[in-house]
């Protein structure tokens, strides 16, 4: 039979410090509100993030890269609960290693992409002509798509040293992800 011995100590305190501090603790990882292009209209980059992941000529790199760290996010979660528990370590600390964990993991994906290329010639037209000054519109894509019909070798003159980098036409989006540690604030989650 089993015999339990008590060693006088603390880590029952510290257990309830730390499911207490857990309530409500969450680490939110992403563009946040103040993350804008500085553009006219100063786009949030996070509009610009979901449109790439989600929209038609989508380059996903959230999910792909939640699916692909899923399990070395667990057990970052589980060492640092384990830390949190005995006490050598705070919760808004091991929100913070998560935090930049995560949103390094996120950089880490899109320079990746961005190594990848693949760029349409339009796209590319087009970061040409923002980058000698020019507004890009609607009316402007289709001038550009035109000018790649009429006279395709004038197009890829035009967008010569345009690096072919998708997801980084500006570095902007990677080195805007941050993360926000919020403790005893309850996650509010659209169930839209």
């Amino acid at each position: 039979m089993a015999t339990i011995h008590r060693v006088p100590g603390n880590a029952s305190g510290a257990f309830t410090k730390a499911l207490k501090d857990l309530s409500g603790a969450n680490v939110r990882i992403g563009w946040f509100e103040s993350s804008r292009y500085p553009d006219d209209n100063a786009t949030p980059v996070a509009y610009v993030a979901a449109i790439n992941e989600l929209g038609p000529h989508k380059r996903p790199f959230l999910q792909t890269t939640a699916d692909a760290r899923e399990q070395e996010w667990a057990e970052l979660m589980l060492q640092l609960s384990r830390r949190v528990v005995t006490g050598k370590m705070t919760t808004e600390d091991a929100l913070s290693a998560i935090g930049l964990q995560v949103g390094g993991d996120i950089q880490h994906k899109l320079a990746e992409i961005s190594r990848a290329g693949g760029l349409s010639l339009i796209t590319l037209v087009a970061r040409a002509y923002r980058r000698d000054g020019k507004k890009v519109t609607g009316k402007t894509i289709g001038e550009i798509a035109a000018l790649i019909k009429s006279d395709p070798d004038k197009a890829r003159e035009e967008a010569q040293g345009i690096a072919d980098a998708p997801l980084n036409d500006s570095g902007y989006m990677r080195a805007t992800v941050s993360f926000s540690v919020n403790m005893n604030e309850p996650e509010k989650v659209d169930q839209t």
